[in-house]
């Protein structure tokens, strides 16, 4: 068989088998959400954390270890890419390898 016969025989084949539409069966309607009205924006939170917790000597919610595992996937891909090779990570100690 030559590569253009196999890609007519293989489109044939698939349009024979008379599948159903797959939008119709992705749709899945739509969720609306708002925030309420007092709302003042996830700065305004992060801010007033960190603000209370140096004028009260409490604990910020996310400390630098949070902050260092929330980026820490997107800072490896840059490193990698910039590497052109893989990195390897060691979690416990959060170092490269």
């Amino acid at each position: 068989m030559t590569r253009d016969y196999r890609e007519i025989f293989i489109r044939k084949d698939f349009a024979s088998k008379k599948l159903s539409n797959r939008a119709g069966s992705l749709a899945t309607g739509s969720t609306t959400w708002q925030a309420p009205g007092t709302y003042k924006g996830a700065h305004y939170d992060h801010f007033l954390n960190f603000f209370t917790s140096i004028r009260e000597n409490g604990k910020v919610i996310q400390d630098p270890k949070f902050g260092l595992r929330a980026v820490g996937a997107a800072l490896l891909a840059n490193e990698s890419y910039t590497r052109k090779q893989p990195v390897h990570w060691n979690p416990t100690e959060m170092k490269l390898i």
